[in-house]
């Protein structure tokens, strides 16, 4: 998949499978206690840029850090986010809780594509 506005070409930091799904924690830079998970793409955790699928909506422009682990040993990114898609699953359900105000949260996910700060 490509990342809107950035250049995709790059030599993904993971390597091997190229579709392989990788866990990740992603956690606000100025609210260290709030940690969501989700995963990326092997091949799209690049050194400049970085995309994610996650249940939870991230304002843009938002600092965040993305942990992972690499061979055994976690990494972390610090990434801002820049574009956010919302997406509905039609595959396999992701789990999340209803509520009164969302009643099918496992259906809705976002794509989020980031820039790497350091």
């Amino acid at each position: 998949m490509n990342t809107p506005g950035a250049n995709n070409r790059g030599n993904p930091i993971l390597g091997g499978s190229h579709l392989k799904r990788v866990p990740i924690t992603i956690q606000y830079k100025n609210k260290p206690d709030v940690r969501v998970t989700g995963y990326a793409l092997s091949h799209e955790i690049l050194p400049d840029h970085l995309s994610f699928f996650a249940t939870q909506k991230f304002p843009v422009d938002e600092e965040l850090v993305v942990f992972f682990n690499e061979n055994g040993a976690e990494q972390s990114m610090n990434v801002v986010l820049r574009n956010m898609h919302e997406q509905i699953s039609s595959g396999r359900v992701m789990i999340a809780v209803p509520s009164g105000e969302d009643p099918f949260p496992a259906r809705k996910f976002y794509r989020c594509y980031t820039t790497v700060l350091s």
